[in-house]
């Protein structure tokens, strides 16, 4: 089993054409993404590193992502092996690799973090809040700058330009000058009250034809109960809306297989 994620247009071209040729000679079977089993599995890592902090250190980033707020333990622990320890505990209770990097910052954090997946010297844990700064300056430049939380492909264009093209360069950059030209963003505390959510779906299609009206009702209802608990228990709804599309399925496989005669042949041409 195995999972595909493409992110640069030139490896999709190559890619899509190999998967192609991979899927046609081994008979593989592709499925949908269950994101189920990703929530399930998101709750459990962020409940794992909750144990290592008190709640307020903690700030659950994104389904994947954690930070933690490590003040408080930098004067009893060593860090690094503290962090190793996170690792280990996730690794053995879910099975889930993980890389952590330790900074001064959410941004630096970020950064070590990036360099903890790409570097093996650092055995997944990357701590840039203490290592020696000429070591520092020596991973900087071998990082580039679009890697750095919240510099898009626009600031990216705009540094490189600049001749700014890696974090190394973006460091020894004037911070007035770079203040005036991106506006300047604060460094940000660790938040662990996230703004409430505006809107919450809960949506996915069926894989196989429906024929029976208590299976339509009890997916229907399956996604409710999951909508109602994604809601913090500190949270209200006004409005509750379900929503059905509907496509005949014996017509939706004619499509795709005209659809695929079509590709064919326009290959044969």
């Amino acid at each position: 089993m195995g999972v595909l994620l493409l992110e640069v247009t030139k490896q999709k071209q190559w890619a899509l054409k190999w998967i192609k040729d991979v899927v046609q000679k081994n008979h593989v079977q592709v499925l949908s993404s269950n994101y189920a089993i990703y929530a399930e599995m998101s709750r459990r890592f962020h409940s794992i590193l909750a144990g290592y902090v008190a709640p307020h250190e903690q700030e659950i980033y994104s389904i994947d992502e954690c930070f933690l707020d490590l003040t408080s333990f930098k004067h009893n622990y060593n860090l690094v092996e503290y962090c190793q320890g996170m690792r280990e505990r996730i690794q053995e209770w879910i099975g889930l690799p993980v890389s952590i990097g330790i900074g001064r910052s959410k941004t630096e954090a970020k950064i070590g973090n990036h360099m903890a997946k790409k570097g093996k010297r650092f055995n997944g844990v990357c701590d840039l809040a203490t290592m020696d700064p000429k070591y520092r300056d020596y991973f900087w430049s071998l990082v580039e700058v679009g890697e750095v939380w919240g510099v898009g492909r626009k600031q990216n264009k705009k540094l490189n330009d600049m001749g700014i093209k890696t974090v190394l360069e973006l460091s020894k950059a004037n911070p007035p000058i770079m203040g005036k030209m991106f506006t300047g963003i604060s460094c940000m505390p660790i938040d662990d009250q996230p703004k409430p959510k505006q809107q919450i779906v809960a949506s996915r299609s069926f894989g196989v034809k429906i024929t029976e009206l208590q299976d339509l009702k009890e997916a229907m209802a399956k996604k409710w109960s999951m909508s109602r608990d994604m809601l913090s228990k500190n949270y209200f709804t006004k409005n509750g809306m379900i929503k059905i599309s509907h496509i005949k399925f014996d017509l939706m496989v004619m499509m795709l297989h005209m659809m695929a005669v079509q590709h064919k042949l326009k290959q044969k041409t």
